[in-house]
């Protein structure tokens, strides 16, 4: 049987990057995926002419991508060809009114041409946000989840007042409606609560600070597509010695104690029927599949509390090869519902579709033109969705939301899109759950729609198994590219930190 020093499960972008810095600290890795791939998630594949990126499509935080690159001797611009976006997304408004927002200071100058009367009060906003971020990254982000306990009680002291400074007392929607009066600036404002599936009229003022890393820091395009980047962490750790093993999918997991609790080595067992041992495990799978499926142990406390937490949203996505090019769409374009507040309680609340939903149309081949054929683009079209229960009929429900979507984008792009889609597929919140391993098919694990939900995510360490960490969107600090790579980077500092101690 094969022994090896470290197991990565899961290439997704947490499980690289813990494998990546692992690597540089100098101890062997090998990285396991059902997939033929890397990617996780962020995987691509091919409907007739037409190629697609079916994960994550906006790219922020790339400061995060340098500091894993540059650890391990490489520079991230190297592997990548990433282009910086302005502007980043269009908007398109129910009253038929448009905006482009753009890096700043352009975010302030298309706040001034649609509301001039908000403008000083979007200014203090970017300020108040980017406080935000700041103090959030140095305690939080970066950092394990008891890192503000660091440092003894005084500093744990100061560190808790430094976190009554991110706004955790107030929803989102409230301070964004206390700094900017118009409607279409406090929607927008409001929409960033979807990048980590949540509701901003319950979801915490803390996360108002995704609208300053997009707007103040760095937002790109990829010009081979998001799922370049994966690809590029693959590379670079072909580079440094690492080894793969992809579609292997795993099944269990043991040691030859019969008990979990001794720790290492583990025994990895896989659906082909091979084996392996390993001595630390760094799992990069849903936290909860994890603790039910790979390790069949649903009795954990830790697993008990994950069914009881409510989950973040899921999504249904339409890809469709479109046979026209529409010159006033870019990568990222957003159509926003006439009532936000409906379909945020539609989706949270009463758990279904919304009846009027905002759209998300991202166009990878207007940055990638041979992702499409000449003539046609690449459309990622998603709406956000409730998360999957059982006996759901996604199938049906898709197809009635299919029809409002269309309508939607034809009386919006004045030309009905029916009969220029050439190529479907459509992914569901049940396929997600049967394809990433996501409970309930959730996108970004457990709902942030409370002001503590945060300190509630399953720490990168196992409280249970010595030798055995976690990382991924379902863990601390939670989902989205740049916040999986944190998480990966998180789960490897414990353990080479463990193993320097032993």
């Amino acid at each position: 049987m094969q022994h090896i020093d470290t197991a990565v499960i899961g290439a997704g972008f947490a499980g690289l990057a813990a494998a990546m810095d692992i690597k540089a600290g100098g101890r062997d890795v090998m990285i396991f995926d059902k997939r033929s791939e890397p990617g996780g998630k962020a995987y691509s594949f091919q409907l007739g002419a037409y190629r697609f990126d079916a994960g994550p499509s906006l790219f922020t935080l790339a400061s995060y991508f340098d500091d894993l690159f540059r650890r391990s001797g490489a520079d991230f611009r190297d592997y990548v060809n990433i282009i910086p976006l302005d502007p980043i997304t269009r908007y398109f408004f129910p009253d038929g009114s448009r905006m482009n927002s753009r890096p700043m200071p352009g975010f302030l100058e298309e706040t001034e041409r649609i509301a001039p009367s908000d403008l000083q009060g979007m200014r203090e906003y970017m300020s108040h946000v980017k406080r935000i971020y700041h103090i959030s990254e140095n305690l939080f982000l970066r950092n394990p989840l008891n890192h503000w306990r660091k440092g003894g009680p005084l500093q744990a002291v100061k560190n808790l007042t430094r976190l009554t400074g991110i706004d955790v007392f107030r929803t989102m929607h409230r301070a964004n409606s206390s700094f900017v009066k118009d409607p279409r600036l406090v929607q927008l404002l409001d929409r960033f609560a979807t990048y980590n599936g949540s509701n901003p009229y319950k979801a915490p003022a803390a996360l108002n600070c995704i609208a300053w890393v997009e707007h103040g820091m760095d937002c790109y395009a990829l010009r081979d597509g998001i799922a370049s980047i994966p690809k590029a962490m693959e590379r670079r750790l072909g580079e440094m010695g690492a080894e793969f093993s992809y579609s292997a999918e795993l099944t269990g997991v043991d040691n030859s104690q019969g008990d979990l609790r001794r720790g290492g080595p583990y025994v990895l067992s896989f659906a082909d029927g091979s084996r392996v041992t390993a001595d630390r495990i760094v799992s990069d799978v849903d936290i909860l599949h994890w603790y039910e499926d790979i390790l069949a142990m649903p009795g954990l406390k830790a697993a008990k509390r994950y069914r009881r937490e409510p989950s973040s949203s899921s999504a249904v996505v339409f890809f469709w090869g479109v046979k026209h090019n529409f010159e006033e769409l870019g990568l990222h374009n957003i159509f926003f519902s006439s009532d936000y507040e409906r379909e945020f309680d539609e989706i949270h609340a009463q758990g279904r579709l919304p009846e009027d939903p905002t759209v998300y149309v991202n166009i990878g081949s207007k940055f990638t033109p041979e992702d499409a054929p000449a003539g046609g683009e690449n459309w990622f079209v998603m709406v956000n969705a409730p998360y999957h229960t059982s006996g759901r009929d996604w199938e049906r429900d898709a197809a009635e939301l299919k029809g409002r979507v269309i309508s939607r984008l034809s009386r919006d792009l004045g030309k009905d899109i029916s009969p220029l889609i050439r190529e479907e597929r459509i992914l569901t919140p049940d396929r997600i759950q049967e394809e990433t391993g996501s409970y309930r098919g959730s996108l970004y694990g457990i709902s942030s729609n409370t002001m503590t939900a945060a300190f509630r995510r399953h720490p990168n360490v196992s409280p249970y198994f010595p030798g055995m960490y976690h990382c991924g969107g379902s863990v601390h600090p939670g989902g989205g590219m740049p916040l999986a790579v944190s998480s990966g980077r998180i789960a490897a500092s414990l353990l080479l930190a463990d193993l320097a101690e032993a």
